[in-house]
């Protein structure tokens, strides 16, 4: 988050914002809106900060757009506009601003698969699509949130061992316990391993994990963070503590997974007969082997490439075509 210190730099802040600087513009808007949380905003300030947020936006300022977006999705210094909101998340992320595509799936208010997999009223495709693009773009909480959704079944089919292995490529992203997926992925990756989901089963490092979870969920609620993103997490890590000094034993899982090439090479033979109605099949072959290794990832992205460049199935998009033709010439030497 940006920082103005002193009315002086915030007065030459204003000036180079006055005089066309995108980042000037963006760090004068946040601080009339997100300095102080604790207080209203108001109209005029609302109006003057919308106007900031857009030039600077209008530049290709990504933290710009989606902190517009967020002034709309909560109505601070402006009208409840979720429309706008999803209008400033889908600017960015057409740029593939990486955190546009965690702020597109919030706007869908996406219920948390990993505590609630029953849940049907959902648009579940949108929700993965988007958690697709921002974990092949590295963004940790769209990471997490594709393996919620491959570990509950939900639209993906289940597959709890490539749910752990996005877990842990999320946590390999966390720059410190103070980010706000930390305690989210502790506690992913704290059952994993309580329940043999993990590379092996492991109820220290389990229990670690999940106290780890708990005392960030702690950190968070003390910060001011609502009850509805911080309570689920922290009484599930309880409770898991709690079986663990029960003595509650857990027999090591064989996770559920459909992760091979046999089952690739399969689906490629059965798509000499293919027709449209076999679209969504690929899209989700397709994802799901481009989250994993090998040359098997290579060829799903060159096809993802394909489908994208050419609106095969999914929404056109030339630049996340270019994405992901890119990422298959990895290590290959044609890149």
């Amino acid at each position: 988050m940006p920082e103005i210190s002193e009315m002086k730099n915030l007065l030459e802040t204003i000036k180079k914002a006055d005089a066309g600087d995108a980042d000037a513009q963006y760090r004068v808007a946040w601080y009339m809106i997100y300095e102080d949380q604790k207080e209203e905003v108001g109209v005029d300030w609302g109006e003057r900060a919308v106007e900031y947020f857009e030039l600077a936006g209008s530049q290709g300022h990504g933290d710009a757009m989606l902190d517009l977006g967020a002034m709309y999705i909560a109505g601070r210094g402006v009208k409840y506009d979720k429309e706008k909101a999803v209008y400033w998340y889908k600017k960015a992320a057409e740029m593939l601003y990486p955190k546009a595509f965690r702020c597109l799936i919030y706007a869908l208010d996406i219920p948390c698969e990993y505590f609630d997999p029953q849940t049907d009223d959902t648009n579940y495709r949108a929700i993965y699509e988007y958690a697709f693009k921002g974990a092949l773009l590295g963004e940790q909480n769209a990471l997490y949130i594709l393996g919620d959704l491959f570990f509950s079944g939900k639209y993906a089919r289940r597959n709890q061992r490539l749910a752990y292995d996005l877990f842990c490529k999320s946590w390999d992203l966390i720059d410190d316990k103070e980010d706000d997926c930390y305690a989210d992925v502790c506690l992913r990756i704290g059952e994993c391993y309580l329940k043999g989901m993990a590379e092996i089963q492991d109820v220290e490092e389990a229990e670690d994990y999940l106290r780890h979870a708990m005392e960030s969920y702690e950190f968070r609620r003390a910060n001011g963070d609502l009850a509805e993103f911080i309570d689920p997490g922290y009484n599930r890590a309880q409770a898991l503590i709690k079986e663990i000094n029960s003595g509650k034993a857990y027999e090591g899982l064989n996770p559920i997974t459909e992760h091979s090439e046999d089952g690739y090479n399969g689906f490629l033979t059965k798509m000499e007969n293919f027709d449209e109605n076999s679209y969504e099949e690929a899209f989700l072959l397709y994802t799901r082997y481009a989250m994993s290794g090998g040359d098997v990832r290579k060829e799903a992205l060159s096809n993802l490439s394909l489908m994208y460049k050419n609106g095969l199935g999914v929404e056109k998009d030339e630049a996340f075509a270019a994405l992901c033709g890119s990422k298959s010439l990895e290590g290959t030497g044609d890149n």
